[in-house]
C-alpha cells in the first residue's frame, strides 16, 4: 500500500515548522490531534511537542531529534510510521 500523502501545502508547512530552530522563548508545537499522516519529519526537533492522538500513520520520524518513547506512545501510527531506532513501535499500531 502506497504511504497516504499530505495535501502539498500542509506538507510544506509542517515541515517548515518541524525544522524551525530552538528558542527558548517560543514554545514548541501542539500536535496534539494533527493529522500528519505521511509527513516527512525527517531531521525535525520534536522536544517538548505535543504528540497527543496526532495522526503518524506512514510518517517519516526516522531522524526526527528530541522524539520521545511518551510522545510516540501518545500518537497514532501504523506499521508504515518509521521511528528513530531506539524508540518502540506500540503494539496498538498493528
Amino acid at each position: 500500500m502506497p504511504p497516504i500523502r499530505p495535501a502539498t501545502d500542509v506538507h510544506a508547512a509542517v515541515t517548515v515548522l518541524a525544522r524551525l530552530p530552538i528558542r527558548r522563548s517560543i514554545p514548541r508545537a501542539d500536535l496534539g490531534g494533527a493529522g500528519l499522516g505521511g509527513a516527512d519529519l525527517t531531521e525535525a526537533w520534536l522536544g517538548a511537542a505535543n504528540m497527543t492522538q496526532a495522526g503518524i500513520e506512514g510518517a517519516d520520524l526516522s531522524n526526527a531529534r528530541g522524539l520521545t518513547q511518551e510522545q510516540v506512545n501518545s500518537a497514532r501510527g501504523d506499521r508504515r510510521t518509521r521511528l528513530p531506532a531506539e524508540l518502540i513501535r506500540p503494539a496498538s499500531w498493528a
